[in-house]
């Protein structure tokens, strides 16, 4: 029996028992989530070329790479049979959005919906490569606007008790901040929920920017490494360098 079948199992008996409590919609939701592709948000502070990331991993242009309205909202992008763009507002209601395509991007009109009442948007996208993962474009972390960087932390678990909404994270920094320290060591805090150094994975972007006079090209990553120390995401650095 595989871990997700034992999993499964487990659901079936924690809903026997929590039958009529407030507990068994939080065990339907795990088990549904069992059966669903793997969530994986890409995060960082803004300007760290998240967005230009996730559109190379979808291979079409469709997140937003400038600071537009949307850009202040999580974006999930999953695989669809069609075209389709909804926003999902903070009381749970769906609500279809008009999109077009301006030289490849993608353009998302939120009509009458302000920024503020809508909890994500959810892009369905018949793109091979959203078969088997959905890709979700947060807000930038550590940004003058902090109600933004709240949606980010709230999605990926970092305050409070919440638990992640993502799987696994993908975090984009140019240089080592010390904000992206900190997210960096939340994450590979076993006491916090949802995060680890099992599920995310830290990328040095803009490598085209890094400065080669001076002997500084190089130093993003050299000081991910010494953050990192012995965790698993040295020793994952360690094998990737290894296999290229």
């Amino acid at each position: 029996m595989s871990l997700t079948d034992t999993l499964r199992t487990e659901c079936d008996t924690f809903l026997t028992e929590l039958t009529g409590t407030p507990g068994a919609s939080e065990v339907r939701a795990v088990k549904a989530r069992l059966d669903e592709p793997i969530r994986i948000a890409v995060a960082g502070r803004v300007k760290a070329g998240k967005s230009t990331l996730l559109n190379a991993l979808i291979g079409e242009r469709l997140a937003a790479t400038d600071a537009g309205e949307c850009t202040r909202i999580p974006t999930w992008y999953r695989h669809g049979d069609s075209y389709k763009v909804v926003a999902v507002r903070r009381d749970g209601e769906p609500k279809e959005l008009q999109f077009s395509r301006d030289d490849g991007k993608l353009e998302i009109d939120l009509g009458f919906l302000a920024v503020e009442d809508i909890e994500r948007i959810d892009v369905e996208w018949p793109a091979e490569s959203l078969r088997d993962a959905v890709l979700i474009d947060t807000p930038g972390l550590a940004s003058l606007d902090d109600r933004a960087s709240v949606r980010t932390r709230d999605l990926l678990g970092l305050d409070g008790d919440r638990a992640s909404e993502a799987d696994a994270v993908l975090y984009c920094l140019r240089h080592l901040h010390k904000s992206d320290a900190e997210y960096l060591g939340a994450f590979m805090d076993r006491s916090v929920a949802g995060a680890s150094a099992a599920n995310a994975v830290a990328l040095v972007t803009r490598a085209d920017e890094m400065v080669h006079a001076g002997g500084r090209d190089g130093h993003a990553v050299l000081a991910v490494l010494d953050l990192a120390g012995d965790s698993d995401l040295h020793r994952w650095s360690s094998v990737r360098e290894r296999r290229c």
